[in-house]
């Protein structure tokens, strides 16, 4: 399976897998480092619930941060915040872990 891109809107998951979903809410605009430089921009708290664990794990994240979840590397592509009554989204790039 090549790497593909999903946007997943706030609210709401996206299913990896059987064992992993992924979620996405509280936007924001904070300072964060990329790159050994900081950097202010738009970023979201993105949960990684898996199967049978007591509870998920959550990161904040920004455009072109990279993380590993079981089984897949995640590159965010893009934080999108909500704009009035419209949910933000975060569109990750999503490809399968090397074995």
């Amino acid at each position: 399976m090549n790497a593909q891109q999903i946007t997943i809107e706030e609210t709401t998951t996206a299913t990896l897998s059987a064992a992993v979903r992924v979620g996405c809410g509280n936007f924001w605009e904070e300072t964060y480092q990329e790159g050994g430089k900081e950097q202010t921009g738009h970023t979201a708290g993105l949960w990684v619930m898996k199967q049978g664990a007591a509870a998920s794990d959550h990161v904040r994240v920004h455009a072109g941060q990279v993380l590993q979840v079981p089984g897949y590397k995640l590159k965010v592509l893009e934080v999108t915040p909500g704009v009035g009554m419209a949910h933000g989204a975060v569109k990750i790039e999503v490809e399968p872990a090397a074995s």
